[in-house]
């Protein structure tokens, strides 16, 4: 059986691939080994707790608060 590799683009540590199909996937999406991709999933998750929260999402929230009042 053929391994196919590439190295992580953070770490630049050599990742094995089963198929050829795998291996392209992970190019096109600039995958990452399991060690970054964990550290890289904890800082947008970071990133996205101090995002601002549009203004038509809040008066949706607000509109759904007044109707389950009224009920």
């Amino acid at each position: 059986m053929e391994e196919f590799k590439r190295n992580c683009p953070c770490c630049n540590v050599e990742l094995t691939y089963k198929s050829k199909a795998a291996m392209t996937r992970a190019n096109k999406v600039n995958g990452h080994c399991r060690k970054c991709g964990i550290s890289r999933g904890k800082k947008l998750a970071k990133e996205n707790k101090t995002k601002k929260i549009p203004i038509h999402i809040l008066r949706l929230h607000d509109l759904y608060d007044e109707l389950s009042g009224q009920v």
